[in-house]
């Protein structure tokens, strides 16, 4: 359907969502999309107030930290453009915390799209798309 939509509309943007973080070791992830796509550029959620990969934490397999995933998204090739942030099982200020101490290590916008919207993702794929 990429190539299909490439050739057909020749679209300056086309957005792809995953279905999972590059590591899930519960098999196929983030990678296959991001090099059969030719994806240039990311924007990588994260459920900050989950310790483990869903279905997994009986095994410990942990999620990595973001910044280590912001890594390993570049080592494929493509640039992290934002973090967006799922309010998934966790209170207003335990995720604005979590959001406010990401924003500090991170080089890229932290958003919380279901209590923000994703306003502040336009400027960020303008630039990225000029570039």
């Amino acid at each position: 359907m990429i190539v299909q939509c490439d050739r057909e509309a020749q679209p300056d943007l086309i957005l792809i969502e995953g279905q999972s973080s590059l590591r899930n070791p519960s098999g196929p992830c983030g990678s296959e999309l991001l090099l059969s796509a030719d994806a240039k550029g990311v924007v990588l959620q994260h459920a900050p107030l989950r310790a483990f990969f869903a279905d997994l934490e009986e095994l410990g397999c942990r999620l990595p930290a973001v910044p280590d995933e912001i890594r390993l998204i570049q080592m494929y090739g493509a640039k992290v453009l934002a973090v967006t942030l799922s309010d998934e099982g966790g209170d207003e200020e335990a995720l604005r915390t979590y959001q406010r101490s990401l924003q500090r290590e991170v080089p890229v916008p932290v958003i919380r799209p279901l209590r923000e919207g994703v306003a502040a993702l336009v400027p960020v794929v303008r630039e990225f798309l000029a570039s």
